[in-house]
């Protein structure tokens, strides 16, 4: 049994199965209790898969003009009490019936991230040991191979802080006056460090001088020099529990509904693109300092808030609260972001940054929302 149509009004639930079931496609209706409006939904399931596709075609035929005479049939009323039949709801999932190990995938990234968080949980104390560092400023080994680009100056950085000992903040905020010079000249090194950075330092009024020209930073530095797994890897790597504890739980539910509908091949190629793209406009904004799967959760997200309107025969069923939840984080993690913003160009002894790759939260969205209209990456009966 697969889902092919969700209506709101009974009425029309029934004209529909009705007139299947004249069409010989024998059918059910679930009345269920939408959870985040409590107002009764209607769906209808197909019994025989071999009719899937026509019953869609009659769906969609059927919502252009449900008042259509050709739609007057009279039957028995369909509906039947699921409580009646007895029949666990899990035992309706569209997916129920697939291949054994549908989630591969997702739980494949899932214990990647995890395993490469500890990795880097590792490097970052053996690092912190060797360098009697008070606090992790320095770059790990997997985060130098990993980020999305790794510009010369911060190689340099790294080198300062290790000669002149700066093992905390402070001590690197305020550094002895050597420390200093060579601070202030890996600082006039062009470097990549996103539009944000630039319109600041116009609203701040830091012109180029004479004695300091500009000079246009390069980009994609080591993607240009054939470490194209740049592009996708940042997302694979997280920086705190909380940050990889919030991306997992979201990748093991929003993974486990997508996958088995998408399939191996497009549910990965799905993952790269949002990721190569979420990861890209990052860079481009914000520069190559980010980590984190958030761009594709929030790319799945956005995928199946517009394949549960446009096509609810795929079962995705995801309760609103979910796609309320997540939008309002984003426009809050924006809001944030231009309240930072203004601090530092206003108030900048007092301004902060929120560290959150918030444009790759937004693009990540943006993406799966365009590819839930492609029809390679829809649902297809037939599989």
């Amino acid at each position: 049994m697969r889902i092919v149509a969700s209506f709101d009004e009974e009425n029309l639930a029934s004209r529909f199965s009705i007139f299947l079931k004249k069409e010989d496609i024998e059918n059910e209706i679930e009345q269920v209790t939408d959870k985040d409006t409590q107002k009764l939904k209607y769906s209808i399931w197909v019994k025989n898969e071999d009719f899937l596709d026509v019953a869609i075609k009659h769906f969609q035929s059927f919502m252009k003009d449900p008042k259509d005479s050709k739609y007057d049939v009279k039957i028995e009323n369909p509906i039947k009490n699921e409580e009646k039949k007895n029949i666990d709801p899990k035992q309706k999932d569209p997916m129920a019936m697939k291949k054994s190990r549908p989630y591969f995938l997702t739980f494949f990234f899932l214990f990647l991230c995890i395993i490469l968080y500890f990795v880097n949980f590792m490097q970052e104390i053996k690092v912190m040991k060797k360098y009697n560092l008070k606090q992790q400023i320095m770059l790990t080994p997997i985060q130098m191979s990993f980020l999305y680009d790794l510009p010369e100056q911060r190689l340099l950085l790294d080198g300062v802080i290790i000669k002149y000992q700066l093992n905390d903040v402070k001590k690197l905020e305020n550094p002895p006056k050597d420390a200093q010079e060579e601070i202030k000249k890996i600082e006039s090194m062009p470097a990549w460090m996103g539009f944000y950075e630039i319109f600041l330092k116009k609203f701040q009024n830091k012109k180029s001088t004479k004695e300091a020209p500009y000079k246009s930073p390069p980009l994609f530095e080591k993607i240009r020099e054939g470490e194209v797994w740049r592009l996708f890897t940042p997302a694979i790597l997280h920086s705190g529990v909380l940050h990889i504890l919030f991306n997992m739980l979201w990748l093991w539910y929003l993974g486990k509904l997508m996958e088995p509908r998408l399939r191996f091949v497009r549910f990965l190629i799905f993952i790269v693109l949002v990721a190569v793209v979420s990861n890209t406009f990052q860079y481009l904004m914000g520069g190559p300092y980010f980590l984190g799967f958030s761009g594709i959760i929030t790319g799945m997200i956005g995928y199946i808030f517009i394949r549960q309107k446009a096509a609810p025969w795929e079962g995705y069923n995801v309760p609103n609260a979910i796609f309320y939840f997540i939008g309002i984080f984003i426009f809050a993690m924006m809001f944030l972001q231009i309240g930072s913003f203004l601090f530092q160009v206003f108030k900048p002894k007092v301004g902060f940054t929120p560290g959150i790759a918030n444009t790759a939260h937004i693009v990540g969205a943006l993406a799966g929302m365009l590819l839930a209209k492609i029809p390679f990456f829809s649902w297809r009966p037939s599989e």
